[in-house]
């Protein structure tokens, strides 16, 4: 057992050191003038003034009219704050939300 215990510590510090030891990639160095390529990630961080890319102002009439362009928000939840909350957006005429107080079910169903 003790010899067991043993080699597991050892593969588990292995794979520590190995993965500690991995070199980060480095971004991509673009030309001056060159358009800058960005990842997935990056695009849509950019698209959505997010990280890196936060402008430090919120356009509240392009967040509702994205949300519209949406469709329904289903809320998944097991609180009745969230019932309320959902009902006061919907009565806002923000989009349309549907709620679900049984997620948990819906959640594990085969």
């Amino acid at each position: 057992m003790k010899a067991i215990f043993r080699i597991a510590a050892m593969i588990l510090v292995i794979t520590m050191l190995v993965a500690c030891g991995t070199t980060p990639t480095e971004p991509a160095v673009t030309e001056p003038g060159q358009p800058e390529v960005l990842t997935p990630q990056q695009e849509w961080l950019k698209a959505n003034q997010l990280g890196e890319y936060e402008t430090g102002t919120q356009d509240w009439a392009a967040i509702e009219a994205a949300a519209k362009a949406e469709g329904t928000v289903l809320v998944y939840a097991n609180s009745s704050k969230t019932e309320k909350a959902a009902a006061s957006i919907a009565a806002q005429s923000w989009v349309p939300v549907s709620y679900s107080p049984n997620w948990l079910a819906l959640s594990h169903s085969c």
